[in-house]
C-alpha cells in the first residue's frame, strides 16, 4: 500500500528527466573509452591554449613574437585553426619566423586554408636565398594546395634554376596540380630539351594535368614511419619521396 501511494506520488515532469537521464547515461556508455579520452584531452588541451593565450586571433597574433617558442607554436596552432580569414595575414607573417618548426607550420596552414592572398608571399619564400629543402617542400606544397595561377610562372622559373632533383620534381608536380596553362609551351620546350628520362616524365605528367575543369590533385600529409607528418609526392618516374623529420600540431593534416 505504502509502495502504491508513493509511486503515485512521483510527478509526470521528474519520472521524464529520470529517463532522459538514463538515456543519456546509456549513450554516454556506447562511446568507446579511448574515444572519451581523446576528445577530452583535446578539449582540455584547446581550453588551456586558449586560457594562456587568449580567445581572439588578435590575441593569438600578438604571441606570434614570444621569447618562448612553445607559445609561437601554440599561436600558430590556434591560429591555424581558426575558421575566421582574418587569421591568414598573421600567418602569412609567421612564414619568416626565424623558428623553421614554426615557419613551416605556418606555410602548411595557410595551404590547408586554401588562402590565396598568401601565394605571392609563399612564391617569395620558395625563391629566398635562406629557405632550407624542408621548408622549400612544403612551400611547394601549399602553393599546389592554393593553386592560385599566379604562382605558377614563378614556380616554373624556380624549377629551371633548382639544381636538387627531388625539389625540381616537387616543383613540376605543383605547376601540374596548379593546372595553370599559360605556362604550357615552356613546359614542352624545356621537356624537348630535357635530358633526364626521369625528368622528362615527370614534365609529361604535369602538362597531361594542364587542362580545364581537372580532378582534384594528390597533394597530402601522411603519417611516416619515423616522423609525425612526412610530404609525398607520387608519380610513375620518380615513385614516393618524404620530407626530413618535422613536427606539426595536431589537427594538422
Amino acid at each position: 500500500m505504502n509502495g502504491s501511494t508513493a509511486a503515485s506520488s512521483v510527478s509526470p515532469g521528474t519520472a521524464m528527466r529520470v529517463v532522459l537521464a538514463v538515456l543519456a547515461l546509456l549513450r554516454l556508455a556506447s562511446i568507446p573509452a579511448h574515444s572519451q579520452m581523446s576528445i577530452d584531452k583535446e578539449d582540455v588541451a584547446t581550453r588551456n591554449q586558449k586560457d594562456t593565450l587568449g580567445r581572439t586571433i588578435d590575441d593569438w597574433a600578438g604571441h606570434l613574437e614570444d621569447r618562448d617558442p612553445g607559445r609561437r607554436f601554440q599561436a600558430i596552432r590556434l591560429l591555424g585553426q581558426s575558421v575566421d580569414a582574418k587569421a591568414d595575414p598573421h600567418l602569412e607573417r609567421a612564414v619568416d619566423n626565424p623558428a623553421p618548426r614554426i615557419a613551416s607550420a605556418a606555410v602548411a596552414y595557410l595551404g590547408k586554408r586554401g588562402a590565396k592572398d598568401a601565394s605571392g608571399t609563399l612564391s617569395d619564400k620558395l625563391l629566398s636565398p635562406g629557405a632550407n629543402v624542408v621548408l622549400r617542400q612544403h612551400t611547394l606544397m601549399a602553393l599546389g594546395k592554393i593553386r592560385d595561377p599566379a604562382s605558377a610562372r614563378r614556380i616554373l622559373d624556380y624549377a629551371r634554376s633548382e639544381s636538387n632533383s627531388e625539389l625540381r620534381a616537387t616543383a613540376i608536380h605543383t605547376i601540374g596540380e596548379i593546372g595553370d596553362e599559360s605556362v604550357r609551351d615552356e613546359l614542352k620546350t624545356w621537356n624537348e630539351t630535357e635530358k633526364d628520362p626521369a625528368l622528362q616524365a615527370q614534365l609529361r605528367e604535369a602538362l597531361a594535368k594542364l587542362a580545364p575543369q581537372r580532378a582534384g590533385g594528390s597533394f597530402r600529409l601522411r603519417r611516416g614511419h619515423n616522423h609525425v607528418f612526412s610530404f609525398g609526392v607520387h608519380s610513375r618516374s620518380f615513385g614516393t619521396f618524404s620530407l626530413s623529420p618535422l613536427t606539426f600540431p595536431r589537427g594538422l593534416s
